[in-house]
């Protein structure tokens, strides 16, 4: 990516409203802000979320909320497993104007638990049905798939979430070699997942119906 601003990018996923336009965000200490790139990775335009820090910013997806289709930002990244809550913020996906100036915009927060201790996430999908899947890093010893039900978003904010348990994966982490999971990708249908981690992808059949991945 060829604009200073990118230096440090943390997540990508493709734009729906906008054609050929990559949506990436800035990992922690970046401001609190989507970037489109286009194919050359050239910056073509920002924008900046209202009232959002960037604590540690892992992951970006997109997926519906309500009848419209937003793009989902993970601040769910701790390298040393002590954050007590993790937030998730969500705002309508915007269509980008032609002028230099960065657009501003709102957007939904969500404060996010998890059942038993701290995790480092870098990998989030979300489903046809606006679930939020979750896979932990594995710095704890352990691959972790958790989930969020769309309706944690119901009720006015502050809103809050319990993360639940989905699966324990069948990848054992190798910190040391690179066997961490560092991103996911969610098939229209939400019926497969691609894990990677720094060196391997990993497929899994997700079953619509319950969450649960399969190898």
């Amino acid at each position: 990516m060829s604009d200073r601003l990118l230096a440090e990018a943390s997540g990508a996923v493709r734009s729906v409203a906008n054609p050929e336009v990559t949506w990436t965000i800035g990992d922690s200490g970046n401001p609190p802000e989507l970037l489109a790139v286009d194919s050359t990775g050239a910056l073509r335009g920002r924008v900046v979320i209202r009232e959002a820090t960037n604590v540690d910013w892992e992951a970006v997806a997109l997926g519906p909320c309500g009848d419209a289709r937003c793009v989902y930002i993970a601040d769910t990244g701790d390298n040393g497993e002590r954050r007590s809550e993790v937030v998730i913020y969500r705002l309508v996906e915007p269509r980008l104007g032609g002028g230099d100036a960065p657009l501003v915009r709102a957007a939904e927060r969500l404060t996010v638990r998890y059942p038993d201790h701290p995790h480092d996430v870098e990998a989030m999908g979300v489903a046809p049905d606006g679930a939020i899947l979750l896979v932990t890093k594995g710095r704890s010893g352990s691959i972790l798939a958790f989930s969020i039900p769309a309706t944690a978003w119901t009720g006015g904010q502050p809103r809050s979430a319990m993360a639940r348990l989905q699966d324990t994966l069948p990848i054992t982490p190798r910190m040391g070699s690179g066997r961490a999971v560092t991103g996911l990708a969610m098939d229209p249908a939400g019926t497969e997942v691609a894990i990677r981690t720094y060196r391997e992808i990993y497929l899994f059949d997700r079953d619509p119906r319950t969450g649960s991945l399969t190898p």
